[in-house]
């Protein structure tokens, strides 16, 4: 190890919940978190794309902004940042990705399309009122599922 931020010392320990945990649920992209902190705070999509994100409301809302804070893998031990490490982009990073607001009267409209992003946080403004916006990934940056701390609409 080049440092006492390698590999643990001790082996891993194993153990069950009662009752079940779901740490990586929607619910974790809007409870304020941006980082592991008394959980992990990420919500983690099933395998393979597309997948998706809907915060919806039960009336249409002004929207002027959304951000959102992809998961760059923060918690990633690099221990000489001069070397190159492979690789321009966090493989967890969302890449590619869509955001849809749906309108009062069930319009989806294409707030945003992006492609090739490798940041933590991306911010868009938007125009109008909405029900729903809805996050639709279309890959990451080399990452099996997608993956969000947080997203907040203005």
């Amino acid at each position: 190890d080049y440092s006492d931020w390698g590999r643990p010392r001790s082996p891993n320990i194993a153990f069950s919940l009662s009752p079940r945990q779901f740490p990586w649920g929607a619910a974790e992209a809007v409870n304020g978190f941006f980082r592991p902190w008394l959980g992990p705070n990420l919500w983690v999509s099933g395998p393979g794309f597309p997948q998706w994100l809907k915060l919806e409301w039960d009336r249409p809302r002004p929207v002027k902004l959304i951000q959102l804070r992809f998961d760059t893998d923060l918690d990633r031990a690099l221990h000489h940042l001069w070397v190159d490490h492979g690789s321009r982009a966090m493989e967890s990073c969302i890449r590619d990705y869509r955001l849809v607001g749906e309108t009062a009267s069930g319009r989806r409209v294409i707030l945003a399309a992006v492609r090739g992003n490798h940041q933590r946080l991306r911010e868009h403004a938007v125009r109008g009122s909405f029900r729903a916006i809805r996050l639709e990934v279309l890959a990451a940056n080399g990452a099996a599922d997608a993956r969000l701390y947080g997203a907040r609409i203005y």
